[in-house]
């Protein structure tokens, strides 16, 4: 997990940390809505997928209730049963294997004794302690979303 490597991180100004902390706000939305992209067309080709799918296997059984012999239609349907149940297969798991990491903390992970009541800070410097904390919270976040939907990606790439 990154962490920050501020040696004076008391004298840095409140505005610069509010500012570096929106904008890791802004990235880790764009990361999220990314995830939201990969899941979304996803569902997409399943649903073109699935009447596909529906259509090869009435045709295939078709042909095997009829006994007529397998001609080149009942062939092709076949192998696009076979094929599009692999892909379905695959987009599925694309599906149940989302781990997000979402923006925010939850207030009890971020009102921590050891932010609000450490004697040696001040006020202003508790708040600049807790922009620090939460933006390497942020960067982690972004970095395990991004690790997930690279190997998302990865499946569609397959």
């Amino acid at each position: 997990m990154w962490r920050h490597k501020l040696n004076n991180w008391e004298e840095v100004s409140h505005d610069v940390y509010k500012f570096c902390f929106e904008q890791s706000e802004k990235r880790l939305k764009d990361v999220l809505e990314d995830a939201e992209k990969i899941t979304s067309r996803t569902y997409t080709l399943i649903g073109i997928l699935i009447p596909l799918l529906s259509l090869s296997v009435g045709i295939v059984v078709k042909a095997i209730i009829e006994k007529n012999s397998f001609h080149f239609v009942e062939l092709v349907s076949l192998i696009c049963v076979i094929v599009l149940g692999i892909c379905l297969y695959f987009l599925t798991n694309l599906i149940r294997v989302r781990n997000i990491w979402y923006s925010g903390t939850e207030p009890q992970d971020i009102l921590l004794t050891q932010f609000v009541e450490r004697e040696n800070l001040t006020g202003e410097e508790t708040v600049k302690y807790m922009y620090l904390s939460e933006m390497e919270s942020i960067q982690y976040k972004i970095d395990q979303n991004k690790i997930v939907n690279e190997a998302r990606i990865g499946t569609f790439s397959k």
